[in-house]
């Protein structure tokens, strides 16, 4: 049955079966965000199916966000039925990942070159499997990686995120980082990463997700005299 519902313990009930991936979501129902959220369900025998949250900013495009990560084909009846409960302009995001390999290379190659010129990505990472992003009418729009794998060790860095400017400021590479980490999780035991200190965006999607501050280093180019 399709509803609307308000009952936050009912929302976050369903939200913190995947944690990781629902994180902004879990993050919407505290009363700083609530009153800009509506949240419409698919229900049976009083568990949620399928969830979709209209987010409404200010002055902004409203945002509608698909939270459904097992049947497809109820979330499409279900936004079919909301059609007259929505607005006529909004952006539409689904929270699913795809895994990124060796075929993805030009794409992702593409994406760097618009989005994240400069970088320290390996082509040969994408072997790994360790490799998730989100496409956008067909097109690689976000992208999370990492920089060294180690099972054996149980060990990774993170590395090569990144969002199309375009798509920026909606939460992407927050959600496809915090995929990657519970899909690594089952491999390794520590994850970490590097980020510039003055990256502040960067910085917030981070400790969003879970990370602290370890440390901090310098990095120097050291030219020697023959």
């Amino acid at each position: 049955m399709l509803t609307q519902i308000s009952d936050k313990r009912q929302l976050l009930s369903f939200l913190k079966t995947d944690p990781f991936l629902h994180v902004y979501s879990i993050g919407d129902l505290d009363d700083f965000f609530w009153e800009r959220t509506t949240w419409y369900a698919w229900v049976e025998q009083n568990a949620i199916r399928a969830l979709f949250l209209l987010y409404q900013g200010d002055d902004s495009v409203p945002t509608l966000l698909a939270l459904e990560e097992q049947n497809s084909e109820v979330a499409i009846a279900l936004l079919h039925d909301l059609r007259h409960s929505l607005p006529e302009r909004f952006y539409g995001q689904n929270q699913r990942d795809i895994h990124l390999r060796q075929g993805d290379l030009q794409r992702v190659l593409t994406l760097y070159r618009e989005a994240y010129p400069g970088n320290w990505f390996d082509p040969r990472m994408l072997e790994t499997g360790q490799y998730l992003g989100i496409e956008d009418a067909g097109r690689l729009v976000a992208v999370a990686g990492i920089h060294v794998f180690s099972p054996q060790y149980k060990v990774v860095a993170l590395g090569n995120i990144t969002t199309h400017p375009a798509f920026r400021g909606k939460g992407l590479s927050t959600l496809l980082t915090s995929s990657l980490c519970r899909q690594l999780f089952e491999t390794v035991d520590w994850i970490g990463l590097n980020v510039a200190y003055g990256n502040h965006a960067a910085i917030r999607c981070y400790s969003k997700i879970g990370f602290v501050e370890h440390c901090r280093f310098e990095e120097i180019l050291v030219t020697g005299r023959i």
